[in-house]
């Protein structure tokens, strides 16, 4: 067998094709507050966070006589944030990418192997990209809880989106959605007159694992939760799956999902005992900084490329992104604590 050359196939421009166009995992956080209409690639690996306060001041009357009068502006910060930087990389060896024939193939026929190493390529970018997209979902997820904390060996970082302290509720006594005097309903309404001062009302609402347990037990949410299918839009399955009903206009979602701490520990996305009560109409914003490797050529959401080693032969194949999701105003999510941890 002759050499295999796949030079043009292994470069980072065509690599970052492809793996551009390959599906992004379906997700929760993502897909309800960041979908693809609010992501931006950016010229540069900072990302210029505006974070907005709007009252509920009237604006005030006047005669035909008088000038105008002097309103207070609106509450506005500006931060410049470095975007976060992900680089997951593999290693191959020839045996690596030739051994398994595609899912689905004849074993005794697997095909030429130029075919079967551009496959196995090919699946490889996929994983690269659910990693980054699973690690995307959980930055997601911690943005609309009010900041991002990384804590690793190599990195400390803390970003806080600041969500105002009156928009952070622990419930206490019997007012726990475990008691019996628990009033989820009056909850939701006292919350929404928060979120309301955002210009956004409230439609949405994200329960952990007790929470969700805890709210549809309460006798008076049994006869008020509409289970029936409502149309979920562009949502996957695996976000569909979650939707568990409605509530006076609210769409309750149960998000149960866990992943792997640096520490090899099992966490939960949502802590157990939290909601999240906010808009899907909220504006939020999800940048992508420009990669920092030199074949990037521009911007873009995530990058790839692979680097042939002689001696030991084998393949390094890797791929890049720099996100950074926010919400624009905060004092339109309102996170509550509704049970004992």
């Amino acid at each position: 067998m002759g050499k295999i050359v796949l030079t043009d196939h292994f470069e980072a421009r065509t690599l970052t094709g492809i793996i551009t166009v390959r599906p992004w995992f379906n997700s929760l956080f993502l897909s309800l507050f960041f979908p693809e209409s609010r992501r931006n690639t950016l010229l540069t690996d900072t990302a210029a966070v505006e974070l907005e306060m709007y009252g509920k001041e009237l604006a005030p009357f006047v005669t035909d006589y008088e000038g105008g009068t002097l309103v207070e502006n609106t509450k506005r910060e500006v931060q410049a944030i470095k975007t976060t930087r992900m680089r997951p990389k593999k290693q191959f060896r020839a045996a690596d990418l030739l051994k398994a024939p595609q899912l689905g193939r004849d074993p005794y026929n697997p095909g030429a192997p130029r075919d079967r190493i551009l496959e196995a390529v090919t699946r490889e970018l996929d994983d690269l990209k659910d990693r980054i997209t699973k690690s995307l979902e959980w930055m997601a997820a911690q943005a609309m809880q009010g900041g991002i904390v990384i804590s690793q060996d190599n990195i400390q970082r803390q970003i806080d989106f600041l969500i105002p302290a009156s928009n952070k509720v622990t419930l206490t006594g019997t007012d726990r959605w475990t008691e019996s005097a628990s009033d989820p309903s009056g909850d939701f309404e006292e919350w929404n007159a928060l979120v309301q001062e955002s210009g956004f009302p409230a439609n949405v609402c994200v329960m952990g694992d007790k929470a969700w347990t805890a709210f549809r037990k309460n006798p008076a949410i049994k006869e008020e939760l509409d289970n029936k299918r409502i149309e979920l839009g562009q949502l996957g399955p695996n976000v569909q799956r979650m939707y568990k009903g409605r509530v006076n206009g609210i769409d309750i979602y149960h998000c149960g999902t866990t992943y792997t701490d640096g520490a090899g520990v099992s966490q939960k996305l949502l802590a157990p005992n939290k909601v999240l009560f906010t808009s899907t109409e909220l504006p939020t914003s999800l940048d992508f900084g420009l990669p920092a490797d030199l074949e990037c050529s521009g911007p873009v959401e995530i990058f790839s490329k692979s680097k042939m080693e002689d001696d030991p032969s084998g393949l390094f194949l890797l791929a890049e992104s720099r996100p950074m999701p926010w919400p624009k105003i905060p004092n339109g999510i309102v996170i509550a604590t509704v049970v004992d941890a």
